[in-house]
């Protein structure tokens, strides 16, 4: 399933990525929800399926690590300009 949802994920991002540029800004959010939502749905009708699995796999190209830590140090030391831009 993990495999499933993540090959998806792909080939939606590189759809969008090639037919509409500007709708890139709202992939990882729109791809956490439907991931998360087919995830959940498939848990009610599968009650053997874990939970945790098979959303990592989709998600984890979505989460950018190394901007949010920067981010919130940059916040945190009081350099409010750079640390709000990440």
């Amino acid at each position: 399933m993990a495999t499933g949802l993540g090959l998806l994920v792909g080939v939606v991002e590189v759809a969008v990525r090639r037919f509409a540029p500007s709708f890139g800004v709202f992939l990882p959010v729109a791809a956490a929800f439907g991931v998360a939502l087919a995830v959940f749905l498939l848990v009610d009708v599968l009650p053997e399926l874990s939970v945790t699995t098979p959303l990592i796999a989709p998600l984890v190209i979505f989460l950018p690590g190394a901007l949010l830590t920067t981010a919130v140090i940059e916040l945190s030391t009081g350099q409010m300009i750079s640390g709000r831009a990440g």
